[in-house]
């Protein structure tokens, strides 16, 4: 029987070691259904590297419920981590995410909220028909 608390354990360990690659691969095909997990593993990480992989596995996930997780993670004070968020926003698209880069905004440095008015264009864009 699949247990999927064991299958996400088992891959977020990993991702420290030489197996990264197929970690990372791993949480990534789960798909969605393991978000919550994942970000719990996020909350509990303390490795930049672990961090910065499971940030960028939930952006892999394209998934709406992922958005508030993302929108969160512009305030972290870890370069990659908050690059590698707002990357996963600008995937996720739609209303939500833009409604979280015009919070993040407001506490951004100024070549942040330079990004920030980047990833609304390229939101924006994509969302226009044709």
């Amino acid at each position: 029987m699949f247990n999927l608390e064991d299958y996400v354990s088992h891959y977020v360990a990993q991702l420290a070691g030489p197996n990264h690659e197929n970690a990372w691969h791993s949480l990534v095909e789960v798909g969605s259904t393991a978000l919550p997990l994942v970000v719990e593993a996020l909350g509990a990480a303390s490795d930049p590297r672990v961090r910065f992989s499971l940030v960028t596995v939930i952006s892999e996930y394209r998934s709406a419920e992922a958005v508030p997780v993302l929108g969160r993670l512009l305030r972290d004070r870890n370069a990659g981590i908050w690059k590698a968020a707002l990357d996963g926003l600008v995937t996720a698209g739609g209303q939500a995410a833009l409604d979280a880069l015009a919070s993040a905004k407001a506490d951004a440095g100024p070549q942040q909220r330079e990004w920030i008015d980047e990833a609304v264009g390229q939101i924006t864009e994509a969302r226009r028909p044709g």
